[in-house]
């Protein structure tokens, strides 16, 4: 009996939470994630980019869009191998 409770428990509690999800379906939250913070950095980098050309300072701009363009790549990266993992 008590072993049959446990069981219960432990079903229920994986029904409710997050547990219940693949390993799969983990990947696949994980690697969108990582690609919209990606995308989100790279937008952030041109603001600061477009402020600093506006400011005059041509070099800070070249690192800004360099780090911009490295956050594109990664995210790119990843969304090639999210849909190579993840597509339906």
């Amino acid at each position: 009996m008590k072993k049959v409770l446990c069981g219960l428990v432990i079903a229920i509690m994986m029904t409710g939470s997050g547990n219940a999800l693949t390993k799969e379906e983990m990947q696949c939250n994980w690697l969108n994630k990582s690609i919209k913070e990606y995308v989100s950095a790279a937008m952030r980098v041109n603001s600061y980019s477009q402020q600093a050309e506006k400011s005059g300072d041509i070099m800070q701009a070249g690192e800004y869009n360099e780090w911009e363009h490295k956050n594109m790549k990664r995210g790119s990266d990843i969304a090639n191998i999210y849909n190579a993992i993840c597509k339906n």
